[in-house]
């Protein structure tokens, strides 16, 4: 799960083809810390997960399908592109209010004209 909020402005390295898509390699800083295999990172808004980490480099996957619905296939090395650590179990605190704030505020829509105001749970 994601918040949507950017918490890191990484570097592309590199954009290879390899088998059924592309390798995509980004420094992704301070992201690095407690990242490991497996874990999911979003790029410009699209989860991908780590398949290689070194130091702070990190490197994804990618399928076509992926490079076509998106704007990682016409990244190249040097640009520059929005990081979020997917949220793990037992985070709290403020990624967690925010979260659902941003949500709140999504959930806020209009309807026959006005805007429809979510109401709080019943007790």
């Amino acid at each position: 799960m994601f918040t949507g909020l950017i918490q890191h402005v990484g570097t592309v390295q590199s954009l290879a083809g390899a088998e059924g898509g592309a390798r995509l390699a980004v420094e992704i800083g301070p992201l690095a810390t407690g990242a490991r295999l497996g874990d999911s990172i979003a790029i410009n808004g699209c989860c991908l997960t780590i398949t290689r980490l070194n130091g702070t480099l990190a490197e994804f996957d990618a399928v076509p399908e992926t490079l076509r619905r998106t704007n990682l296939g016409q990244l190249s090395g040097g640009a520059r592109v929005n990081l979020e650590a997917a949220l793990r179990p037992g985070d709290l605190g403020l990624r967690r209010e925010l979260a659902q704030a941003r949500e709140a505020a999504i959930g806020s829509t209009l309807v026959g004209g006005s805007p429809a105001r979510a109401s709080p749970a019943p007790d």
